[in-house]
């Protein structure tokens, strides 16, 4: 009869050369891997009397009976063997021949994995043939977690909408001022053992979810991402099980010391490894790969700044009146270079603008300061920026000097449409410059104040947004906040 390879064919035309034959339902073919015989078969493509696509004389493997078509190169990854035989069990692929490319779109809901196929490359990608749609791709590098079919194995990819925001001081890992916001997309994985050494993941996600993320990071003065400089995360539940669902706020979930360590994990942008992640996919529908040392799940999201535990430890960071303004003082250790530190300073405690920035470029003990001659009515609330060579960040605690009473200007309205008035009791001459939330000028002028006539700025090609303007003086600097409809 020949092997397998010699007779396989499905689909018209694709029979494999000079070997092949026409065979009809009261013939048998071998199944052989070249080596072993894996089974024993009857005719392929046909439908006898019991009304399947084809015969089998044991079970022991079979072919899904759904694929359109063959393949002219054999491929054991096509079969389910059910028998104790010479070869491994797979599972079947989707019900037609071509793998899906994508992952689920946005908003699908939960998908969990239906099949599995292992590539010649090492990975396994995990979909889902209900929707035709990736769930997730893991490279096992040779440990044992499972595979599809397997009881208590399960992948997902849980396709939510929206995104969630989570502040600093909730309980858990976000450290950065700002707080932190992912999007409601997830992957988790439920393994029948936990890898002995490093494995590879690559998470799908899609440009609406980036959009989500962006949506809600407006409100909290979060940059906006791409997706190529999105962070992703990996929550590392060793003895205590966190929910991974970012629409939780991941409450109780410490920060990991390390990425093989409990708790959340983060990667920015890069190759992949153990701290960074590479993307793929295509214009909309994107892949991260990253490095990680056990199984639940993770996601991604925008405005964390903080990649595991960075090599830096802030000595001191404090402030006190002087005269001419507020001095801050701040030192801080490093055992390695990085570019710059930055002094924030904000009028809500929200929205910080840089005042000063200095370029650094030795390690060790660094001490530092700055003297704030501006003087904005209320409570001025100051923070410290590190930025390390690699990109990674770090704040400090946010300190703060309360202003009782100062001889004011004032800007009105405080919500605008075309422009804003200033006006100041004394008059004379003075410098304006508006600040968006960006730390980019927008505008900046010298005019005269009348003691008796509010002056008028025109602002309508403004975007819609919060800007601050600086109002000085001869010894007098006011800042005020201002939102353009």
């Amino acid at each position: 009869m020949g092997t397998f390879p010699s007779i396989y064919s499905l689909c018209s035309g694709n029979m494999l050369g000079s070997g092949s034959m026409t065979i009809n339902g009261d013939d048998v073919v071998e199944l052989t891997d070249g080596l072993n015989r894996l089974d024993i078969y009857g005719v392929i493509g046909e439908k006898p009397a019991n009304n399947v696509s084809w015969n089998y004389t044991d079970k022991n493997a079979q072919r899904d009976p759904n694929l359109l078509c063959g393949r002219r190169n054999f491929n054991l990854n096509e079969w389910y063997i059910s028998a104790t035989k010479s070869a491994p069990r797979y599972t079947t692929p989707c019900s037609n021949c071509l793998m899906p490319t994508e992952g689920a779109a946005y908003g699908t809901g939960t998908i969990n994995a239906t099949h599995e196929w292992t590539a010649s490359n090492g990975w396994t990608d995990y979909y889902d043939c209900n929707t035709k749609k990736l769930v997730l791709a893991i490279k096992k590098n040779g440990n044992n977690i499972g595979r599809k079919g397997d009881a208590g194995f399960l992948v997902s990819n849980f396709a939510n909408t929206g995104a969630t925001y989570v502040p600093s001081g909730s309980g858990n890992y976000v450290t950065n001022p700002n707080g932190w916001v992912m999007m409601n997309r997830y992957w988790n994985v439920n393994p029948l053992t936990q890898p002995t050494s490093d494995v590879s993941v690559k998470f799908y996600f899609s440009q609406n979810d980036i959009d989500a993320v962006n949506t809600e990071a407006a409100g909290h003065g979060i940059p906006v991402i791409t997706a190529s400089n999105a962070y992703t995360y990996k929550i590392n539940s060793i003895g205590t099980g966190y929910n991974g669902d970012p629409a939780t706020g991941h409450p109780g979930i410490p920060l990991a010391t390390a990425y093989n360590n409990d708790g959340y994990w983060q990667y920015k942008s890069g190759s992949a490894s153990t701290s960074t992640w590479a993307l793929g996919g295509s214009a909309s529908n994107f892949s991260a790969e990253y490095i990680i040392s056990r199984f639940s799940g993770g996601g991604a999201g925008a405005g964390s700044t903080f990649s595991g535990a960075l090599p830096i430890e802030i000595l001191n960071f404090s402030g006190r009146e002087v005269s001419g303004g507020f001095l801050v003082n701040w030192t801080y250790l490093s055992d390695k270079s990085f570019s710059k530190s930055e002094l924030q300073k904000s009028i809500n405690g929200k929205d910080f603008v840089t005042i000063n920035n200095k370029v650094q470029t030795n390690s060790g003990v660094i001490k530092d300061s700055y003297l704030d001659q501006d003087k904005a009515k209320g409570i001025n609330y100051y923070r410290l920026k590190i930025v390390e060579n690699d990109g990674a960040v770090k704040y400090t605690h946010t300190i703060s000097n309360n202003v009782s009473s100062v001889n004011e200007f004032k800007v009105f309205p405080s919500i605008f449409e075309d422009g804003i008035s200033i006006s100041n009791l004394d008059g004379g001459q003075v410098s304006i410059v508006i600040t968006g939330i960006n730390g980019v000028n927008y505008y900046e002028g010298n005019v005269f104040l009348n003691s008796s006539e509010p002056h008028y700025i025109k602002l309508e090609n403004f975007s819609a947004g919060v800007y601050f303007v600086k109002v000085n003086s001869a010894g007098l600097s006011m800042s005020y906040k201002i939102v353009k409809k």
